[in-house]
């Protein structure tokens, strides 16, 4: 009885705390909710589906529908999974998440062929909006540091993949009306350079 208690318990907390919790999206607080009973459950553990899913390796529906999952991670819902498990970090009491994107490759015009990934302009495009996405939602991201790292053809006027193809991103990235060596603290979004411009940060 003590037992059967316990576990009563614990998945009155678990509907509270996470399949009730809207600050995450519904997917992800199922998927989240089935892996969190999956470690209380004694013998083999079968949640695999459920991580394979959440990571990419295997993103087919069919393995995660019988958690009654059936919402697909694609360009439209990647960032909200994203925003959810950022904010799983800090309910699990993690400092915070570094994410490093490599902005390099998108601004390449021509295809290297060196057998990485090449964005054709559309997919360029795709980046730059989601880009935009995050820097506009950087309310949803708690604890977290997005590092984009990018070349010289990233603001490069002339260049036919940098900032200039998505104006929406170049707005909110350029340099705005401010002293020219002095750092506004209350700033979220923070510019990094090298040489000759690196006191203008």
């Amino acid at each position: 009885d003590y037992i059967r208690g316990t576990m009563l318990d614990l998945n009155r907390a678990l509907q509270d705390k996470v399949f009730k919790n809207v600050k995450m999206a519904k997917a992800f607080r199922v998927a989240m909710t089935w892996l969190c009973l999956k470690e209380t459950e004694p013998g083999q553990y079968d949640g695999q589906a459920l991580l394979d899913w959440l990571t990419g390796a295997n993103t087919r529906i069919g393995n995660v529908s019988p958690f009654r999952i059936y919402t697909g991670i694609n360009r439209t819902t990647a960032r909200h999974f994203i925003e959810s498990a950022l904010y799983w970090l800090r309910e699990a009491e993690y400092t915070g998440t570094v994410i490093l994107l490599d902005n390099t490759r998108v601004t390449l015009a021509r295809n290297p062929k060196d057998g990485q990934r090449f964005y054709t302009k559309a997919m360029a495009m795709d980046h730059y909006e989601l880009l935009r996405e995050f820097i506009d939602g950087v309310d949803r991201l708690p604890g977290t540091m997005l590092v984009v790292a990018a070349g010289d053809d990233f603001t490069d006027e002339q260049s036919t993949r940098g900032w200039k193809i998505y104006d929406a991103l170049r707005t909110r990235v350029m340099n705005d009306v401010r002293a020219k060596n002095t750092v506004n603290p209350a700033a979220a979004l923070v510019r990094l350079s090298q040489g000759a411009d690196s006191h203008d940060v």
